[in-house]
């Protein structure tokens, strides 16, 4: 079972929802975050600190 994701219009107000997967592959917009390092780069895994 996918994972269900809000739907946002041009103002970020919930409209709906959808997978990730249906949401890329049409016009919908999602909420998303990229958290970049001390480099500023974009890191392709984020480890949890201990």
């Amino acid at each position: 079972m996918s994972e269900l994701t809000d739907v946002v219009d041009e103002n970020d107000y919930i409209i709906g929802k959808a997978t990730r997967e249906k949401i890329h592959n049409s016009e919908m917009w999602h909420r998303g975050i990229h958290i970049f390092n001390s480099k500023k780069e974009l890191p392709s895994k984020i480890e949890k600190l201990e």
